[in-house]
């Protein structure tokens, strides 16, 4: 018997459902091969009824009709329109077996750990562990140490023909909420609305001593981009000295040996541990975060990045990295958000006026 439905054996190759895959082998086997319903049935091992419903729902809608229609299901024990209600706000997370105690007192629901958490991926509330601010921070008496070396060593490179560079990574994201709690301060796994990211890419690049900026979108922050945007650098400017955080990408294997090979041309000076607020180049990103590009809506992703592209080409920092870290205001502040130019303290024993004062004088 010739093929009498060729679209049967299209669908096959291109099905990735399992089930369905199987169904459309069966009806091809019977209308295109005119096998028997009850040989195939056996080759199967299916009932007769089975293939023969198949062949039926085929003939009557296509490949479409070996599909499984969309079923109700159980219907839930709460609605999450009422569970939004009653939760009310949770940008700062809610903790799911209290959720449950109070379901269950308030409301006579009766939900099993597993259920609760199957509960709250439905909502799309997603898990965040509690995780430390600021680990093995640096002291402030080494960051403002830090600070006075750097200047003389920046004088250094001045006088052998180096050109300083303060380098930093910045991520743009798409229709995402970065305003995200990483840890939660009673201890326990939180859960929060889960915000999807359709799309990001990473920004990467600085600007030098002598007041020239280069910032490229990398995409995917990697240790293989970050290593292709040094060569870049090392390739135009020559001599170069750089100042940047410990960050994976630029200690791994790969960017190590480079600077290894190349230390007569590229000097290195790292960041203190977890102080972001050291870096200048996080007064930059600030910059960018309140431009206008970065709370438009676009058509599309490709066009968005383009607008933030253009914004950082034309965006001039103008900024003195021997300035920045010779004026930089010394407070004592608790673990928190990035205060830019700033210097926070995690250290429970204050510094004395004496030692700030101290401090001012060596970074004027």
């Amino acid at each position: 018997m010739s093929d009498q439905y060729p679209e049967l054996l299209t669908a096959y190759k291109k099905e990735g459902t399992k089930r369905v895959a199987e169904r459309i082998l069966m009806v091809h086997n019977v209308l295109n091969k005119g096998m028997a319903i009850s040989v195939v049935a056996d080759i199967f091992q299916k009932a007769y009824n089975t293939v023969k419903n198949c062949c039926n729902r085929f003939k009557k809608r296509g490949v479409i009709g070996l599909h499984d229609a969309p079923r109700s299901g159980r219907p839930p024990k709460i609605k999450n329109e009422t569970l939004d209600k009653y939760v009310g706000d949770t940008s700062k997370g809610i903790d799911l077996q209290t959720l449950a105690n109070d379901l269950r007192e308030k409301h006579g629901v009766d939900y099993s750990e597993p259920g609760m958490r199957a509960k709250a991926y439905s909502m799309n509330w997603s898990c965040k562990k509690p995780q430390p601010a600021h680990y093995r921070r640096a002291s402030m008496e080494y960051a403002v140490t830090w600070c006075y070396e750097l200047l003389g060593w920046m004088d250094e490179l001045e006088k052998d023909r180096f050109d300083p560079w303060a380098v930093d990574q910045h991520l743009v994201q798409n229709d995402y909420n970065p305003r995200r709690y990483m840890w939660s301060k009673v201890g326990v796994s939180i859960w929060r609305w889960k915000y999807q990211r359709r799309s990001h890419f990473y920004l990467f690049g600085g600007f030098a001593l002598s007041g020239q900026q280069r910032f490229r979108n990398i995409g995917k922050y990697t240790g293989a981009n970050v290593l292709r945007f040094l060569k870049e650098l090392h390739r135009d400017k020559g001599q170069i000295g750089l100042i940047w955080d410990r960050a994976p990408q630029h200690t791994c294997n790969d960017v190590v040996d480079y600077l290894a090979d190349n230390a007569s041309d590229i000097r290195v000076q790292w960041f203190p541990v977890a102080w972001p607020e050291l870096d200048p180049v996080e007064y930059y990103w600030s910059k960018l975060e309140r431009h206008e590009v970065m709370n438009r809506v676009f058509e599309t992703v490709d066009e968005r990045t383009k607008s933030v592209m253009n914004v950082v080409r034309s965006m001039k920092a103008n900024m003195d990295i021997r300035k920045i870290m010779a004026e930089s205001e010394l407070v004592q502040k608790i673990p928190g958000n990035t205060m830019y130019y700033k210097l926070e303290s995690v250290t429970e024993e204050p510094l004395t006026q004496a030692y700030i004062d101290h401090c001012k004088n060596f970074l004027a």
